[in-house]
């Protein structure tokens, strides 16, 4: 059991999105009135009396000794993750060991974000569940999903989906000033990025790391196009320069062109379909190659990638062959949360893996060592050893159908 406050990681939530819409649910949500001060203290802790309460002897002092847990302590979030497992587990729900913030009992699904929930499944199980759940806590009742993490959710009807964050990009471009901005119709341009860096004048870090951080929080949540672009400029806080502020002004450009794009979700009845992709080397400071991959469900992404990988790769198949790693690694751990959800007809075995290079596909199904792959580290093998148990295909994919790969545009419009 983890010991602090139960957060549901965001691709967890888009994954259990898409299957309610491929299995037609219910999703509900609802919140926990004052969580914190449910929970029971499991070692004595005593707090000052609030200023204004005066001492009945002035020359002693009095404190309290905490009967429940209450906002500020530092052990608040764990003692309610545990207070809340423990209540769950009563009700019978069983919790995921892939994320830890899922309960799961039949056709019922919990999401727990600190004090609020996401419940999925059929009508009747999601009021059992809130009746179950008033009997131990003063749950508010939100009805049907609308707004869950700034993620304004749209179902037009069973069968379909939309999510989006158009609120949450407005008061980005807003506080940067950028509301009255060109539009751009893509994230960067090619060789954005300056090899020579020391002639250049510095920008705020203060700012910069503000305006990477809100547009993380927009890559990892509903804006897959815009992963790549954020991956590139979040390299450079420490010590950014003006060129670098050019380019997060580039991608908030871009999403003022683009803040009214959304996720869809379409029920489809397909499994999900698993792409990978590899940029080698176009960073012109560390040479270092960008994996990527994208997992699509329902018809819309549900999960994705763009991360600069930790070594230079010595060529193309090399950077490819470190992509399929990683996309296989979160492969394994989807897998594993399907299976404790009982949805593993979504990702049948073997799971097929589409990439757009046949050397790196050659390198992972021929288990001879050569010269070109000797140096690869043996943890990226791992792949091989999937493929050998018959667990994972790897097919091939014109680039221009690989989903992982977005790249760049030089185009304005």
């Amino acid at each position: 059991m983890e010991t602090y406050s139960p957060v549901v990681q965001k691709r967890t939530i888009r994954l259990l999105l898409a299957l309610s819409v491929e299995n037609s649910w219910e999703v509900d949500h609802a919140d926990v009135v004052g969580a914190y001060l449910n929970s029971p203290l499991d070692v004595p802790i005593y707090m000052e009396r609030a200023p204004g309460v005066h001492d009945a002897e002035e020359n002693k002092v009095y404190v309290w000794k905490l009967k429940k847990s209450v906002y500020g302590l530092k052990q608040a979030g764990r003692n309610w993750n545990l207070f809340l497992h423990g209540i769950l587990s009563e009700l019978g729900l069983k919790q995921c060991k892939n994320d830890p913030c899922i309960h799961v009992e039949n056709s019922l699904i919990l999401a727990v974000y600190v004090d609020d929930f996401l419940m999925i499944g059929l009508r009747e199980s999601i009021d059992h569940l809130k009746g179950e759940l008033q009997k131990y806590l003063d749950v508010k009742d939100l009805g049907k999903v609308s707004e869950f993490l700034s993620i304004k959710i749209n179902r037009p009807s069973a069968n379909a989906m939309e999510l989006d964050q158009i609120t949450y990009v407005q008061e980005t471009l807003r506080e940067f000033s950028m509301s009255d901005c060109r539009g751009m119709v893509a994230p960067l341009e090619r060789g954005c990025v300056k090899s020579e860096r020391n002639y250049e004048k510095k920008f705020s870090e203060k700012i910069y790391r503000s305006a990477v951080g809100n547009l993380f929080f927009l890559a990892n949540t509903t804006r897959a196009d815009v992963a790549n672009a954020v991956c590139i400029v979040s390299q450079f806080c420490e010590d950014p320069l003006t060129s670098d502020w050019e380019n997060v002004k580039h991608i908030l450009q871009y999403l003022k062109y683009s803040e009214n794009y959304k996720l869809h979700f379409v029920k489809t009845g397909k499994p999900i379909q698993i792409f990978c992709d590899a940029d080698f080397a176009n960073n012109s400071v560390d040479f270092k190659s960008i994996s990527g991959y994208a997992f699509i469900l329902a018809g819309g992404v549900i999960s994705w990638r763009s991360r600069k990988q930790k070594t230079v790769a010595t060529s193309t198949p090399v950077a490819e062959y470190v992509a399929m790693y990683e996309c296989i690694c979160e492969l394994v751990w989807m897998k594993g949360l399907l299976e404790e959800l009982g949805q593993l007809k979504f990702l049948p075995n073997p799971c097929v893996v589409q990439s757009d290079n046949t050397a790196a596909i050659d390198i992972a199904t021929n288990h001879a060592i050569s010269d070109r792959t000797k140096h690869v580290n043996v943890k990226y093998h791992f792949v091989r050893d999937l493929v050998k148990e018959g667990n994972v295909i790897l097919k091939y994919v014109k680039s221009e159908d690989n989903l992982s790969d977005i790249g760049y545009i030089d185009k304005t419009p």
